[in-house]
């Protein structure tokens, strides 16, 4: 097998991927990963338990590209935590970035980030996409309300578009400050301390294809009828998501938060316990999603206690 190199470029990117039983798509993204242009890329691989020819795969590209891909196969432990295992253990570089095993990126993803970074002077990078089929099939922009990116209690962010984010070291670092007590999905964690502690520059146009299919674990556009959709919004947001991340967030990042964002935050970790403190927040004009839907359902389990 013919072992192939890149040349040195300019911008040094480690991009960290999670894979499980994903050797239909894997290829392909490999393909679009390792051909970024304008930039020098290094690929984490953590292999997350797979069954199928995922690893066969992996192990064939590391040959292939020896200073280009590393991988390790491990346990499955979901790809929460894979993703932070990626993320605690990778060595320094300019920048990092995540990728889904399944997509396709355009050719300059990475150097348009980068420049995005430099000009902003921010911590973190995430973008749009272009959702697609498992055929590539345009099925249109993944994300239609650039107001779930940046809203005004930023605690309320829909999150990141994982597979699109690119960071700094120095967010990289500040994301290794702390370890929080629960795991969450790496993309709205990273938004968050991003948006309270780094810096964020949300950019409208995408550089990739995002694919949707029967096996996407996240994400995705999926018409659900209403009942699962009424489920699924009680058990997102009955549950202390936001109270808890705050707590989170306070206990990890206060060193680095402003007056206003410290307020906010003490706000909502006490919302649980002050029935005052929950009718401050309601009345707030602050204190809204991204949808009339998804903020009547935050503001419901506001008032009783349990957002």
């Amino acid at each position: 097998m013919e072992e192939k190199s890149i040349a040195s470029k300019q911008e040094h990117v480690t991009v960290l991927m999670s894979t499980y039983n994903g050797e239909k798509y894997l290829e392909e993204q490999l393909e679009s990963i390792i051909h970024q242009e304008s930039v020098e890329v290094q690929i984490y691989i953590r292999d997350d338990g797979s069954t199928d020819g995922t690893k066969s795969i992996l192990e064939k590209y590391g040959k292939i590209y020896p200073n280009v891909l590393r991988w390790s196969a491990g346990e499955n432990i979901g790809y929460m935590k894979s993703f932070d295992r990626l993320l605690r253990s990778v060595e320094r570089n300019d920048y990092v970035a995540f990728a889904d095993q399944d997509d396709v990126w355009f050719k300059d993803k990475l150097a348009h980030a980068i420049s995005k970074l430099k000009k902003h002077g921010v911590g973190m990078y995430c973008g749009n996409a272009i959702a697609v089929t498992s055929t590539l099939k345009r099925i249109g922009l993944f994300i239609k309300n650039e107001k779930r990116m940046i809203p005004p209690f930023k605690l309320l962010t829909s999150g990141a578009l994982g597979c699109t984010i690119v960071m700094n070291w120095e967010m990289v670092e500040i994301l290794r400050k702390y370890e929080p007590t629960i795991s969450y999905p790496h993309d709205y964690w990273c938004t968050c301390v991003a948006l309270y502690c780094g810096g964020l520059f949300f950019d409208k146009k995408p550089y990739m294809y995002y694919r949707q299919h029967e096996a996407n674990v996240t994400g995705g556009i999926r018409k659900k009828s209403i009942a699962k959709k009424v489920a699924s919004y009680t058990a997102r947001y009955f549950s202390n998501a936001w109270s808890g991340m705050a707590q989170e967030l306070f206990a990890g990042y206060r060193d680095l938060l402003n007056d206003r964002d410290k307020k906010y935050l003490e706000l909502m970790i006490n919302s649980r316990t002050s029935l005052l403190t929950r009718v401050k927040l309601l009345v707030d004009k602050n204190c809204k999603k991204d949808s009339v839907l998804s903020t009547f359902f935050f503001k419901v389990a506001l008032l009783f206690g349990c957002a």
